[in-house]
């Protein structure tokens, strides 16, 4: 039975095996060791090698390009080689700021890109960076301005430009800028305070960004009283701030005083009209005269303790206004024959600046020679408007608002005019005179009457405004372009009645009346 068995394995064994061997069964003896390389099977080719071809990717901006079955991103240029036959899926990958433009060589449009390698390929993929809108809109009750860096937003208002587009991720600042008589409150946006704001990490999606502008407010500095017998009845203040001047009421008389934190008399009688930043008043004193036992005001010169009273033109009385930081003195002075002419004084001499008719006045001057007040005119054409003085005898008219008079009342080193001109009805309007021309202010709510008295070199003015009817008295406060009245911009309680003058901080002298009681205050802008 055994036998049987193994002839049986040997027979299939036979008919399995394939020509030249048997599979199992080890090489002729004779054959091994001999050295010989058995080699390939006997009638078997050589396979060819596969052939290649190779994808040349050209990737620009912010994103790459997968090329599937492979798993690796290209960015820039890439090489990659492919057997003949592969089918590829190309897909662009746009990076978060990125937006895909297309493809461009063996590939086109947006999609993915399907290919058969049966040749060399070069495809291009374009990257933009997307781009977002940034608005701004301006809100409060004051006035300001919004600009960007870089350029793009310059927003003053509804029909500026208030928006604009910006590549994603960009470095962004807005910066806030209030106008005058206005204070930046801040943006909508937590991240930013103050006058800037850094929106670079919120530049990934459309952006709307608020800035807050609020008209500006007072704190009020109430200068007391000097002594029970007087109180400050007026005050005007130096260009810099240092030093006051003013009156003091009490007996009947006027003191004279100079303020500088505290009060000094100076003067047993007098009203101060201006004082600079060496001390020098100038105001006028009413008293006797030299001619004809007559009583008048008379213009005066305070300065270094000396008093010194200014001269007329041969009349009787004089008048003190504006004063220079060098201490040149502008008014009226009256000549023989009763006219008043504008003039300003060298030591105590008046020089005539002339007149359009029989009669001027001078309330200013800058250090440019400019001197501003008011002229009659010529016999047949009737009327004191605003003129301007810029010589002796040289006069430019400035005109009115429609009706018969004004009075430019301040100029500034820029040449900026300011004063009152009245309209057809002749009430007077407050005016501000820019680039050649008069800008007519109107008056505040609950008045009929405002004139502006006192500049800055900001170009902030400052006076009054008044219903003789009602007897409401307020004092404002103006640029170019807004009139103020100073009763709402101050705390409860103080009821500002008139403005006179304002420093090139924005401090402004004032009257009040606070808890029933008339005072001279100093009105300090709050941040």
């Amino acid at each position: 039975m055994r036998l049987l068995v193994l002839a049986s394995i040997a027979s299939l064994a036979l008919a399995c095996a394939p020509s030249g061997g048997v599979i199992g069964i080890p090489p002729d003896s004779a054959d091994a060791g001999s050295g010989r390389d058995a080699g390939p099977a006997s009638g078997v080719p050589t396979p060819e090698p596969a052939k290649t071809y190779t994808l040349t990717l050209d990737v620009r901006g912010p994103g790459a390009v997968r090329a599937l079955p492979l798993t690796a991103e290209c960015r820039g240029t890439c090489k990659l080689t492919f057997d003949a036959g592969t089918r590829l899926s190309l897909r662009a990958v746009a990076d978060v700021i990125g937006a895909f433009g297309g493809w461009t060589g063996d590939c086109a449009g947006l999609g993915a890109c399907d290919k058969t390698v049966n040749r060399d390929l070069r495809v291009g993929a374009a990257f933009s960076v997307r781009q977002v809108m940034v608005s701004v809109q301006l809100a409060g009750d004051g006035e300001g301005r919004v600009t960007s860096e870089p350029p793009g937003i310059d927003c003053a208002g509804p029909a500026d430009r208030c928006s604009a587009t910006f590549p994603m991720g960009t470095r962004l600042i807005l910066w806030s800028r209030a106008k005058l008589l206005s204070t930046t409150r801040g943006f909508n946006i937590s991240a930013c305070t103050g006058r800037s704001c850094d929106v670079t990490t919120n530049l990934f999606v459309n952006l709307a960004v608020v800035a807050y502008f609020d008209t500006q407010r007072y704190s009020v500095v109430d200068l007391g009283t000097p002594d029970p017998l007087h109180y400050a009845e007026s005050l005007v203040i130096s260009p810099n701030g240092r030093l006051g001047a003013g009156s003091l009421a009490g007996e009947l008389i006027h003191h004279l005083f100079l303020w500088d934190g505290s009060f000094h008399e100076i003067s047993s009688a007098g009203l101060a009209a201006a004082v600079n930043d060496l001390g020098t008043v100038s105001g006028n004193q009413w008293g006797p005269t030299a001619i004809a036992g007559k009583d008048a005001y008379r213009a005066f010169r305070w300065q270094n303790g000396m008093f010194t009273l200014l001269d007329t033109l041969g009349g009787v009385q004089s008048f003190a206004h504006g004063i220079t930081a060098a201490g040149t003195i502008f008014g009226e002075a009256s000549r023989a024959d009763g006219s008043g002419r504008a003039v300003y004084w060298v030591d105590r001499v008046p020089v005539d600046l002339g007149s359009l008719g029989d009669c001027s006045e001078a309330f200013a001057g800058n250090s440019h020679g400019i001197i501003v007040g008011s002229s009659c005119m010529p016999a047949q054409a009737s009327g004191i408007p605003a003129v301007r003085f810029n010589a002796p005898g040289v006069i430019d008219v400035l005109g009115t608002l429609g009706g018969r008079y004004g009075s430019a009342m301040a100029i500034n080193e820029s040449g900026v005019i300011v004063g009152w001109a009245s309209v057809p009805s002749e009430d007077g309007h407050a005016f501000f005179h820019v680039d050649g021309r008069m800008v007519d202010l109107g008056t505040v709510s609950g008045t009929t009457a405002t004139a502006l008295y006192a500049l800055n070199d900001e170009g902030i003015a400052v006076g009054s405004a008044w219903n003789v009817d009602t007897r409401y008295y307020t004092g404002v406060v103006a640029t170019s372009e807004r009139l103020l009245d100073l009763r709402k911009l101050v705390p409860p309680g103080v009821e500002v009645t008139s403005a006179s003058s304002i420093d090139k901080d924005g401090d402004i002298a004032a009257n009040a009346d606070i808890r029933g009681e008339s005072r001279v205050v100093i009105l300090r802008p709050i941040p």
